[in-house]
Protein backbone atom coordinates (compact mmCIF):
# COMPACT_ATOMS: atom_id res chain seq x y z
CA UNK A 1 0.00 0.00 0.00
CA UNK A 2 2.69 2.77 1.15
CA UNK A 3 4.99 1.74 -2.06
CA UNK A 4 1.62 2.26 -4.44
CA UNK A 5 1.39 5.68 -2.38
CA UNK A 6 5.17 6.57 -3.20
CA UNK A 7 4.76 5.59 -6.78
CA UNK A 8 1.45 7.72 -7.47
CA UNK A 9 2.96 10.81 -5.97
CA UNK A 10 6.17 10.17 -7.80
CA UNK A 11 4.28 10.03 -10.83
CA UNK A 12 1.96 12.95 -9.85
CA UNK A 13 4.29 15.14 -9.23
CA UNK A 14 2.41 18.33 -9.92
CA UNK A 15 -0.63 16.98 -8.16
CA UNK A 16 1.12 16.42 -5.08
CA UNK A 17 2.60 19.92 -5.15
CA UNK A 18 -0.99 21.49 -5.57
CA UNK A 19 -2.44 19.51 -2.90
CA UNK A 20 0.49 20.08 -0.48
CA UNK A 21 0.34 24.39 -1.73
CA UNK A 22 -3.46 24.07 -1.03
CA UNK A 23 -3.05 22.40 2.48
CA UNK A 24 -0.15 25.43 3.63
CA UNK A 25 -3.02 27.95 2.31
CA UNK A 26 -5.66 26.07 4.55
CA UNK A 27 -3.17 26.33 7.70
CA UNK A 28 -1.87 29.60 7.32
CA UNK A 29 -5.85 30.69 7.14
CA UNK A 30 -6.97 28.33 10.25
CA UNK A 31 -4.34 30.32 12.27
CA UNK A 32 -5.26 33.36 11.19
CA UNK A 33 -8.68 32.88 11.51
CA UNK A 34 -8.87 30.89 14.50
CA UNK A 35 -10.03 33.02 17.60
CA UNK A 36 -7.40 33.16 20.93
CA UNK A 37 -8.76 33.78 24.21
CA UNK A 38 -5.99 35.81 26.58
CA UNK A 39 -5.60 34.70 29.30
CA UNK A 40 -3.77 36.83 31.95
CA UNK A 41 -1.98 35.21 34.66
CA UNK A 42 -3.17 35.09 37.87
CA UNK A 43 -0.37 33.98 39.50
CA UNK A 44 0.50 35.47 43.27
CA UNK A 45 3.93 38.04 43.24
CA UNK A 46 6.17 35.51 44.51
CA UNK A 47 9.62 35.02 45.39
CA UNK A 48 10.97 30.96 45.43
CA UNK A 49 13.62 30.75 48.16
CA UNK A 50 15.83 26.78 47.45
CA UNK A 51 18.13 26.15 49.88
CA UNK A 52 20.70 22.91 49.37
CA UNK A 53 21.54 20.90 52.21
CA UNK A 54 23.08 17.57 50.82
CA UNK A 55 22.82 14.34 52.89
CA UNK A 56 19.98 15.49 55.31
CA UNK A 57 16.45 14.00 55.66
CA UNK A 58 13.25 16.16 55.37
CA UNK A 59 13.19 16.11 59.33
CA UNK A 60 16.19 17.71 59.36
CA UNK A 61 16.23 19.97 57.19
CA UNK A 62 12.72 21.53 58.15
CA UNK A 63 14.17 21.72 61.85
CA UNK A 64 17.40 23.35 61.11
CA UNK A 65 16.84 25.06 57.56
CA UNK A 66 13.20 25.64 57.07
CA UNK A 67 11.22 26.54 59.82
CA UNK A 68 13.64 29.18 61.03
CA UNK A 69 13.74 30.76 57.61
CA UNK A 70 9.95 30.39 56.81
CA UNK A 71 9.68 32.70 60.60
CA UNK A 72 11.96 35.10 59.62
CA UNK A 73 10.52 35.73 55.99
CA UNK A 74 7.47 36.33 57.77
CA UNK A 75 8.67 39.49 59.50
CA UNK A 76 9.63 40.93 55.52
CA UNK A 77 7.48 43.94 55.00
CA UNK A 78 4.03 42.73 52.46
CA UNK A 79 4.68 39.17 53.07
CA UNK A 80 1.18 37.93 52.62
CA UNK A 81 1.70 33.87 53.41
CA UNK A 82 5.21 31.71 53.92
CA UNK A 83 4.90 28.17 52.43
CA UNK A 84 7.58 25.82 52.71
CA UNK A 85 8.31 22.06 52.01
CA UNK A 86 10.97 20.09 52.96
CA UNK A 87 12.92 17.10 50.60
CA UNK A 88 15.82 14.97 50.90
CA UNK A 89 18.45 17.23 50.55
CA UNK A 90 17.02 20.66 49.86
CA UNK A 91 14.23 22.61 50.60
CA UNK A 92 11.62 25.14 48.70
CA UNK A 93 10.10 28.11 50.57
CA UNK A 94 7.94 30.17 48.60
CA UNK A 95 7.00 33.82 50.00
CA UNK A 96 4.26 35.54 48.38
CA UNK A 97 3.58 38.98 48.35
CA UNK A 98 0.32 41.31 47.93
CA UNK A 99 1.19 43.83 45.16
CA UNK A 100 -2.25 45.19 44.69
CA UNK A 101 -3.01 42.45 41.76
CA UNK A 102 -5.93 40.95 43.51
CA UNK A 103 -8.88 40.33 40.54
CA UNK A 104 -12.34 41.71 41.72
CA UNK A 105 -15.69 42.70 39.49
CA UNK A 106 -17.53 45.43 40.44
CA UNK A 107 -20.80 45.43 38.95
CA UNK A 108 -23.07 48.60 38.96
CA UNK A 109 -26.46 48.86 40.51
CA UNK A 110 -28.51 49.30 37.61
CA UNK A 111 -27.28 46.12 35.98
CA UNK A 112 -28.18 44.59 39.40
CA UNK A 113 -31.41 45.66 39.23
CA UNK A 114 -32.61 45.13 35.73
CA UNK A 115 -31.12 41.44 36.05
CA UNK A 116 -33.97 41.36 39.32
CA UNK A 117 -36.26 42.77 36.64
CA UNK A 118 -35.61 40.05 34.59
CA UNK A 119 -35.55 37.14 37.41
CA UNK A 120 -38.96 38.69 38.16
CA UNK A 121 -40.29 38.48 34.28
CA UNK A 122 -38.60 35.39 33.63
CA UNK A 123 -40.07 33.88 36.83
CA UNK A 124 -36.83 32.43 37.84
CA UNK A 125 -37.40 31.96 41.41
CA UNK A 126 -35.23 29.50 43.50
CA UNK A 127 -32.74 30.21 40.79
CA UNK A 128 -29.42 31.40 42.14
CA UNK A 129 -27.19 33.29 39.31
CA UNK A 130 -24.07 35.33 39.65
CA UNK A 131 -24.48 38.98 38.21
CA UNK A 132 -20.97 40.97 37.44
CA UNK A 133 -19.94 43.29 34.80
CA UNK A 134 -17.48 40.47 32.80
CA UNK A 135 -15.02 42.57 33.02
CA UNK A 136 -12.67 42.40 36.08
CA UNK A 137 -9.98 44.26 36.94
CA UNK A 138 -6.75 44.39 39.34
CA UNK A 139 -7.74 46.41 42.87
CA UNK A 140 -4.64 48.66 41.44
CA UNK A 141 -6.77 49.22 38.32
CA UNK A 142 -9.61 49.95 39.97
CA UNK A 143 -8.16 52.30 42.32
CA UNK A 144 -6.31 54.05 38.95
CA UNK A 145 -9.73 54.04 37.32
CA UNK A 146 -11.39 56.17 40.24
CA UNK A 147 -8.70 58.39 40.56
CA UNK A 148 -9.07 59.19 36.42
CA UNK A 149 -12.94 59.37 37.26
CA UNK A 150 -12.47 62.34 40.58
CA UNK A 151 -10.26 63.82 38.11
CA UNK A 152 -7.67 63.51 41.25
CA UNK A 153 -3.91 62.99 41.12
CA UNK A 154 -3.64 60.65 44.00
CA UNK A 155 -1.73 57.54 43.08
CA UNK A 156 -2.54 54.02 44.46
CA UNK A 157 -0.88 53.20 48.01
CA UNK A 158 0.64 49.27 47.65
CA UNK A 159 0.71 49.31 51.75
CA UNK A 160 1.36 45.19 51.55
CA UNK A 161 -1.13 45.03 53.80
CA UNK A 162 -4.53 42.73 53.42
CA UNK A 163 -7.52 41.20 54.83
CA UNK A 164 -7.01 37.56 56.22
CA UNK A 165 -8.77 34.67 54.94
CA UNK A 166 -9.41 36.72 51.48
CA UNK A 167 -9.26 35.06 48.30
CA UNK A 168 -6.81 36.64 45.87
CA UNK A 169 -8.89 36.46 42.65
CA UNK A 170 -12.96 36.76 42.67
CA UNK A 171 -15.34 37.64 39.77
CA UNK A 172 -18.46 35.81 38.67
CA UNK A 173 -19.45 33.63 35.73
CA UNK A 174 -22.60 34.67 34.20
CA UNK A 175 -23.14 31.87 32.06
CA UNK A 176 -25.87 30.84 33.78
CA UNK A 177 -27.42 34.55 34.08
CA UNK A 178 -27.24 34.97 30.21
CA UNK A 179 -29.12 31.34 29.57
CA UNK A 180 -31.91 31.83 32.28
CA UNK A 181 -32.65 35.41 32.29
CA UNK A 182 -31.21 36.25 29.05
CA UNK A 183 -28.98 39.26 31.32
CA UNK A 184 -25.92 41.04 29.86
CA UNK A 185 -23.92 43.62 31.36
CA UNK A 186 -24.85 47.23 30.21
CA UNK A 187 -22.72 49.89 32.69
CA UNK A 188 -18.68 49.51 32.31
CA UNK A 189 -16.72 50.11 35.07
CA UNK A 190 -15.56 53.55 33.70
CA UNK A 191 -18.97 54.34 33.24
CA UNK A 192 -20.51 53.62 36.72
CA UNK A 193 -17.10 55.20 38.23
CA UNK A 194 -18.34 59.16 36.33
CA UNK A 195 -21.76 58.11 37.96
CA UNK A 196 -20.19 57.98 41.27
CA UNK A 197 -18.03 60.61 40.43
CA UNK A 198 -20.88 62.92 39.95
CA UNK A 199 -22.84 61.72 42.69
CA UNK A 200 -20.45 62.56 44.95
CA UNK A 201 -20.16 66.36 43.79
CA UNK A 202 -23.64 66.50 45.61
CA UNK A 203 -23.23 64.59 48.79
CA UNK A 204 -21.09 65.21 51.47
CA UNK A 205 -19.15 61.85 52.11
CA UNK A 206 -17.38 61.17 55.52
CA UNK A 207 -14.14 58.89 54.91
CA UNK A 208 -14.25 56.32 57.54
CA UNK A 209 -11.47 54.73 55.33
CA UNK A 210 -8.67 55.03 59.27
CA UNK A 211 -11.50 53.90 61.33
CA UNK A 212 -12.07 50.73 59.25
CA UNK A 213 -8.09 49.62 59.22
CA UNK A 214 -8.13 50.61 63.32
CA UNK A 215 -11.38 47.76 63.66
CA UNK A 216 -10.17 45.14 61.34
CA UNK A 217 -6.93 45.51 62.76
CA UNK A 218 -8.35 44.97 66.40
CA UNK A 219 -10.18 42.16 65.15
CA UNK A 220 -7.47 40.36 63.65
CA UNK A 221 -8.57 40.39 59.86
CA UNK A 222 -5.89 42.86 58.34
CA UNK A 223 -2.08 40.77 58.01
Amino acid sequence: MIARIIEMSVRNRFVVLVVAAALAAFGVYAMLDTPVDAVPDLGENQVIVFTDWPGRSPREIEDQVSYPLSRKLQGLAGVKAVRSSSEFNFSMITVIFEDGNQIRDFVSVYDIARACRLAIEKEASGIAVNIGSADPHTIKEIAELAADALNTPLEPEICGKFRVGDVRHCYPDLSLAREVLGYAPRVTLRQGLLDLAAWLERETAPDHFREMQVELAGRGLLG
